[in-house]
């Protein structure tokens, strides 16, 4: 809260001033986790990042929640846009949890003074995330100088995707060994099936397929 005071003067040489009380707010910092996808059992990198224009950051306390069925924290690493003299004061992972506490000494240039990365949190898909599979990552904490510059956050979204799984074989007679084509194979799954034929080798090939329950017919 600032007061400004308004002092007048007439022609006269008479004067009188008046003081008015002003509050000013200031604008609020977005941090965004944009929507990503991932493969199961690859790792993924999750930026956290910071827009708007930040002063005198210099310490971040930030919790995330996600789906554990589906994702598993590996690591925590400060962001392009963090002082390299950052102490990193403490990483927990719990199930469906990631906590980051960063603090800086406040100091000199030791602040966070522009957008940009903040926190990468890397995960693990795990293999047990079924195709299209999708989880919020969500900001249930984050708090700048505890919580003396405000902020406000826009959670991501993380879908599950095909591999590049393949399942394939060969079809022979049984009683000599003579590969069959144009064979009809079906592969049946959960939400459906795909049909192939057999090439003139007799070979079939299921591609680009998902983490899922197969059966060849």
């Amino acid at each position: 809260e600032k007061s400004i005071i308004f002092k007048v003067t007439d022609t006269g040489g008479m004067s009188d001033e008046d003081t008015i009380k002003v509050t000013i707010t200031p604008k609020a910092l977005t941090c965004v986790i944009h929507d990503t996808t991932g493969i199961n059992s690859n790792t993924i990198d999750i930026p956290v990042l910071l827009e708007g224009n930040p002063v005198g950051i210099c310490a971040i306390d930030m919790v995330l929640t996600y789906n554990p069925a589906i994702l598993t924290p590996t690591k925590a690493t400060a962001g392009s846009i963090v002082p390299s003299d950052w102490l990193k004061e403490d990483t927990l992972y719990t199930t469906g949890k990631v906590k980051v506490a960063l603090i800086g000494s406040g100091t000199g240039g030791t602040v966070i003074s522009s957008a940009g990365e903040l926190i990468v949190v890397s995960f693990t898909v795990n293999v047990s995330a079924k195709y299209n599979d999708t989880t919020t990552i969500h900001f249930q904490k984050l708090m700048f100088n505890d919580g003396k510059i405000l902020v406000k956050t826009d959670d991501g979204l993380f879908t599950a995707k095909k591999g590049t799984y393949e399942i394939s074989g060969g079809v022979k007679y049984y009683s000599n060994n003579i590969l069959v084509s144009g064979a009809e194979m079906k592969l049946d799954y959960p939400t459906g099936f795909n049909i192939f034929t057999t090439l003139t080798d007799g070979n079939y090939a299921f591609t680009d397929m998902g983490n899922d329950s197969y059966t060849v017919t």
